[in-house]
């Protein structure tokens, strides 16, 4: 997956015959102690946006935490 910080795979992008009518969203997140990454797996009808969100403010508190 690279450096990229964030991923939506709708559908068929997973690459997955399974995985057709879902999609994942990924927001990666990082300290000086811990590093890793959060996913969302729903419906390809999925509220993008508002999903994105939420994966953005967890990463930016999740390694305050850890």
């Amino acid at each position: 997956m690279g450096s990229k910080k964030k991923y939506t795979f709708i559908g068929h992008e997973t690459n997955n015959d399974l995985m057709d009518h879902f999609s994942i969203l990924t927001s990666r997140f990082s300290s000086d102690l811990v590093t890793g990454q959060l996913a969302v797996l729903g419906p390809t009808r999925i509220r993008y946006q508002f999903v994105k969100r939420i994966l953005e403010d967890f990463s930016k508190v999740l390694p305050n935490v850890c």
